[in-house]
């Protein structure tokens, strides 16, 4: 991924406030750290010891992690992350 001095990056705060505020969901900047150090998180530059996120890359990774809209035993729809 090369740097595009024209997009914001944010740190993990400002990560943990843009999936909040703008997607709803809560998931903490302790949580992103674990992932950086585990895998399975959203796409990041780190340079030296700062991590940044780009908002389309914490876009495509809740898309990712969406599924489609499934039906239960009682045929009510269940949306299954």
């Amino acid at each position: 991924m090369l740097i595009n001095l024209n997009k914001k990056y944010l740190d993990t705060r400002e990560a943990e406030t843009y999936i909040r505020d703008v997607i709803g969901l809560h998931i903490t900047d302790t949580t992103l750290r674990t992932l950086i150090v585990r895998g399975g998180g959203p796409k990041f530059v780190k340079i030296g010891n700062h991590v940044r996120y780009t908002k389309e890359s914490l876009d495509e990774w809740i898309e990712s992690r969406t599924s489609d809209f499934k039906t239960n035993s009682l045929n009510i729809g269940v949306k299954h992350a």
